[in-house]
């Protein structure tokens, strides 16, 4: 048995697998995304003993494009006749990416038995490195749609089925910059406009780490990651620790940086420029300069120790000490509690350059202790490549109008990642998949130049509406002159948004502003 597969066991004997519980899996969530680094609030669970269960309890979720669902198969139902009606749900585009079978074995111990994904699942390895005697069933994602350039028969209400999860695109400069970073320093920021991927890019970062810690410059691969995102109520008791009330006394508490080291994981903070990072961390300037600070008293005893935060030679850090914050203020002892960080340890962010002008920037003092990688968006081309593989089933002038709006907001003061409009096609998708003439009401088209009139009128609209969701609350932002302005780039490059589209787009904004 792995230690991983003694975790999975002992975590699922404490759960009441046929209760009804929505938030049973919740733990075995995050085990799973600090254990293979996947984004945890898409892991599902579930629980099946008849074959009549499958398909509502496999499709529980399916919204959050789950990359894993854990599936508990009990008596009287067989893995075997599971695995046969589920193979078709399971794969990119499907309702799961994977599916993890586990099975009671003799002894009432939970296994992971089967591991139903695509060959190129990105977690393949590291599952079979953590679960050996697993069997690996392979499956095929869901063909790209092939849909007519003019306007389909309503089929069967479902999700588009040709979203891509491909890796993140970026030359090969701003990946050494990355490596090289994380290599020279504790603290590294991933800084670019919102839509350029930068939590998708930690995700990968950590996966590239854990498999390859040496091409970071590293010994050994952090064991985990613990993900936060602050906020402007934040203060340096979230982050490092303070004082906190326990049994009616006041003690320390550590904060989500000494719970992290504890673990020996890595702290990741997602979008941290929307808590105030100078108030937030100040105390640790000097502790991420490389010396050592202390935090505190461990409680208001005389002679309560201090607890000391600093750092280590070897890889992993050493913070056992932490272990006395639990005894009883008689038994603390005199001598500091120490959490010390190992070598290997880093802290890593993501920054939206763009939302610096409403959040909170870095003081001068705390910019200096990270590095800041920045994380351009993908240059014209590139972005059409992309779009060809996420919406190909698209009309040519539909994939056409998105390439030139992502265009026009390059050349803008707004400009915004790949992301944003990549979302924007999946929403042409879906109308493609799902709407017929019958969505329109009476009076919003006037069929007067036949049916491709028609289709370009539908699409003009319905790109309006694909805009707006997508990049309305930037849009929202903006006064007057550069919302003309940025109309006015817009207008250079494409006709898809007329002025009636435009006029509509405006008076909507309002709601998201």
């Amino acid at each position: 048995m792995t230690q991983l597969e003694d975790e999975f066991a002992e975590l699922v004997r404490q759960i009441d697998l046929p209760s009804r519980n929505g938030h049973k899996y919740r733990q075995l969530a995050n085990w799973t995304g600090e254990r293979f680094n996947m984004p945890r609030d898409r892991v599902n669970g579930t629980y099946l003993n008849e074959t009549r269960m499958i398909t509502a309890r496999v499709s529980q979720g399916a919204q959050r494009r789950p990359v894993l669902l854990w599936a508990f198969v009990g008596a009287p139902l067989a893995a075997r006749d599971f695995i046969r009606n589920v193979e078709q749900q399971v794969g990119s585009g499907r309702t799961n990416d994977a599916i993890a079978v586990c099975e009671e074995d003799a002894t009432g111990r939970w296994r992971v038995t089967n591991l139903l994904a695509e060959m190129n699942w990105r977690w393949s390895n590291a599952f079979s490195q953590a679960f050996p005697a697993a069997a690996h069933v392979r499956v095929e994602g869901a063909p790209q749609l092939d849909l007519a350039e003019t306007p389909p028969s309503r089929p069967a209400a479902q999700p588009p089925e040709n979203r891509t999860t491909a890796r993140i695109q970026l030359d090969g400069r701003t990946w050494r910059m990355i490596r090289l970073a994380i290599a020279s320093n504790v603290g590294v920021l991933l800084v670019g406009p919102p839509g350029t991927g930068k939590t998708s890019l930690l995700h990968e970062i950590l996966a590239d780490v854990s498999a390859d810690p040496a091409a970071y410059g590293l010994t050994v691969p952090p064991p985990g990651a613990d993900w936060y995102t602050p906020d402007e109520s934040w203060t340096a008791r979230e982050l490092v620790g303070g004082e906190t009330i326990e049994d009616g006394e006041l003690r320390f508490g550590p904060g989500h940086l000494l719970k992290a080291l504890e673990k020996g994981h890595w702290l990741i903070l997602d979008e941290a420029n929307r808590g105030d990072m100078d108030r937030i961390m100040g105390p640790l300037i000097t502790w991420i300069s490389g010396h050592e600070v202390s935090l505190g008293r461990a409680s208001q005893a005389i002679g309560a120790p201090e607890v000391v935060l600093g750092w280590t030679h070897g890889e992993l850090g050493d913070a056992a000490g932490l272990e006395r914050l639990g005894a009883a203020p008689d038994e603390l002892g005199t001598d500091p509690i120490r959490v010390l960080a190992g070598r290997d340890w880093r802290l890593l962010g993501a920054y939206n350059a763009l939302d610096a002008q409403r959040v909170f920037r870095f003081g001068q003092a705390l910019g200096r202790r990270f590095i800041r990688v920045p994380i351009p968006p993908l240059d014209g081309d590139a972005f059409r490549v992309a779009l060809e593989e996420r919406a190909s089933g698209l009309p040519t002038g539909a994939r056409g109008a998105i390439a030139a709006l992502y265009e026009a907001h390059l050349n803008s003061k707004l400009v915004l990642g790949p992301a944003i409009f990549l979302r924007a096609a999946d929403y042409l998708s879906a109308a493609n998949a799902l709407l017929d003439d019958e969505s329109f009401e009476e009076g919003e088209l006037s069929d007067t130049g036949g049916s491709e009139e028609l289709l370009d009128r539908q699409l003009r609209q319905l790109l309006a509406e694909a805009y707006l969701l997508s990049a309305g609350p930037w849009l929202a932002r903006l006064d007057g002159a550069r919302l003309d302005e940025l109309r006015a780039t817009i207008g250079d490059r494409t006709t898809a948004l007329d002025a009636e589209a435009w006029e509509w787009i405006e008076r909507q904004l309002p709601s998201l502003g």
